[in-house]
């Protein structure tokens, strides 16, 4: 069988309040809404060709996620405390021989990183943690 050809073009989060997701993804992302529903946020392309995406969910979320985002602030604690500000809070605090992070997670309770000092995998070497 040939291996098709796979893409990611978009990543979803899913919120409880879309209203809410949005104010805090956009702002936090510096990113334009380009799309919206009454189910779906579609916010401008992260990367070229990849969009992140809300969608809205009636369920709480009650476990912790399975996949989340590795942001990579110039100033770190400027933008932990920028996420305080929009609704986010931090979990608590990674630290490896090769990197530091703080887990964040956004108002529906999300996970994400914001790395403190990045892992040489994020950094674009070959060379992995």
């Amino acid at each position: 069988m040939p291996v098709p050809e796979v893409v990611v073009r978009g990543i979803t989060v899913d919120v409880t309040d879309l209203s809410r997701g949005k104010q805090f993804w956009s702002r936090l992302l510096g990113l334009e809404v380009v799309a919206e529903n009454d189910t779906y946020v579609w916010l401008e392309e992260v990367v070229p060709g990849m969009r992140l995406i809300l969608q809205r969910v009636p369920e709480p979320k009650t476990v912790k996620n399975r996949v989340h985002l590795e942001i990579s602030p110039t100033d770190p604690d400027s933008a932990i405390r920028w996420i305080e500000s929009l609704g986010g809070t931090r979990i608590g605090d990674v630290e490896g021989p090769d990197y530091a992070l703080a887990v964040m997670a956004d108002p529906d309770g999300n996970e994400f990183c914001v790395n403190r000092r990045p892992s040489v995998g994020l950094l674009g070497t070959t060379k992995m943690p």
